[in-house]
């Protein structure tokens, strides 16, 4: 047995000839073209996520929604991914390219839509189905991106969609600082997300469809329309399980985090909204290298011990973040995006890897909602240990600590899936019943 110094020596030894052997992936032309196209997809679909954290401040004050009230709604709205596996399922039967096209309108409009919103309420109704459609296609663009590329670079690939996607944040905290000049404040904001529908013509001409798909696309077209559900619960769901629980765990702690985060800094440190943006512009580029370099590090070392090491630091940090000030407090909340985004994409590549072309995009989609329901336990949380300690941020900083649990679950009971064949780690095993086909000519002869 290796003493765990040697192993130690070992994974740092592994970690270096990583780093020195790192070059950006050779892509195809096509491989290209589809990082592209579901990466421009990503930036809208992130910057319509991150704006709520932004601009919740404003919101809560236009619509006169009490501080009660703000989690409960949050909530709500993020329970809009519980549909969008009845949305994803559709791409398992009929093709991942026609359904990403239908979840970028279906997105879009709703979030455009949002601008006019006039209560709570409506607000609410605008973002659960803005939630439905992009939780949909964030699901249907990993599938795709994953299913295009060669087996020892999909984790780059996904981290790579992470991070590019990630520019979303970036965008919505640049246009976050302009909140007092852009006409309609919050509101206009909402209204600029109406720009991906302009892309849809080319996205059509150019985007391809997935091979892995194609290949059996006559079979899966034969599936009844709940057949990719049939599928996942009998084919792999200890694996379900698995990245459930690692998921549940990771947002559980995170999202009531992150949704505080602006709000802490104007109330508690008196930031301006201009200096929360340039954190979160300047500070975020940084961040959302994680996606990158844990794509990259998890198909050179292994996803576990990736996956493992950022679950582990980014739960302290952000307890780390809501406990201190200036220079630290900001330190803090940069390399715990980093660790974040990187945990994310870890388990955001399990999510598809670990499934059969037959009900991928319904595994990752339904992973998705599990992910979603996590966050708002953790948000339904929060109030209730505010009634015992007095504080939001002592609140936020114990619900982080939960969030530790999950590295023991990926160290322990996660496959390795880094560099082997997709055919290889899940072989379709279910074959379920196929769609009743009606001969209308011999219907119409009979009567």
């Amino acid at each position: 047995m290796k003493a765990p110094a040697a192993d130690a020596n070992n994974f740092t030894s592994r970690l270096w000839n990583a780093i020195r052997a790192f070059n950006p992936a050779n892509l195809s032309k096509r491989q290209r073209r589809v990082l592209g196209i579901v990466s421009t997809a990503g930036i809208f679909n992130d910057y319509d996520g991150e704006l709520i954290n932004l601009v919740l401040p404003q919101i809560q004050s236009g619509l006169n929604i009490s501080a009660g009230g703000l989690a409960p709604m949050v909530s709500l709205i993020k329970l809009g991914a519980v549909i969008s596996p009845f949305i994803t399922a559709q791409a398992d039967r009929f093709g991942r390219r026609r359904l990403l096209m239908l979840t970028i309108v279906g997105y879009t409009i709703f979030t455009g839509v949002t601008a006019i919103a006039w209560s709570a309420l409506s607000f609410a109704a605008f973002r659960v189905g803005a939630t439905a459609f992009s939780s949909a296609e964030g699901s249907i663009a990993l599938v795709m991106l994953v299913e295009e590329m060669a087996n020892e670079r999909r984790g780059v690939a996904v981290g790579l969609l992470g991070a590019l996607s990630s520019l979303g944040f970036g965008m919505a905290a640049l246009a976050y600082s302009w909140i007092n000049v852009v006409p309609l404040g919050w509101r206009g904001l909402y209204a600029f997300a109406l720009v991906p529908l302009f892309l849809i013509v080319p996205i059509r001409r150019m985007l391809p469809e997935s091979l892995r798909f194609e290949r059996d696309s006559s079979k899966f077209r034969e599936q009844k329309i709940l057949g990719p559900f049939q599928a996942l619960i009998h084919s792999y769901p200890k694996r379900f399980a698995l990245v459930a629980t690692a998921m549940i765990l990771l947002t559980f702690a995170g999202t009531p985090g992150g949704l505080f985060q602006s709000m802490y800094l104007e109330r508690e440190h008196h930031w301006t909204p201009a200096q929360v943006s340039l954190l979160v512009f300047t500070g975020g580029l940084f961040g959302i290298l994680g996606n990158a370099v844990a794509g990259f590090l998890s198909d050179k070392l292994g996803r576990r011990y990736v996956g493992a090491f950022c679950l582990f630091i980014a739960p302290l940090l952000g307890v780390a973040f809501y406990n201190t000030s200036g220079a630290v407090m900001a330190g803090a909340w940069v390399i715990e995006l980093f660790a974040n985004t990187a945990a994310s994409t870890v388990l955001n590549t399990y999510s598809v890897e670990l499934f059969p072309t037959s009900h991928r995009a319904t595994a990752s989609s339904s992973l998705t909602v599990v992910n979603t329901l996590g966050g708002v336990l953790g948000l339904l949380t929060e109030p209730l240990i505010y009634s015992v300690v007095g504080t939001t941020w002592r609140a936020v900083s114990i619900i982080y600590l939960v969030g530790l649990g999950a590295v023991a679950v990926v160290l322990v009971l996660f496959p390795e899936t880094a560099g082997r064949e997709l055919d290889e780690l899940s072989p379709e095993r279910y074959q379920g019943r196929t769609r009743r086909k009606i001969n209308w000519r011999r219907s119409k002869v009979a009567s």
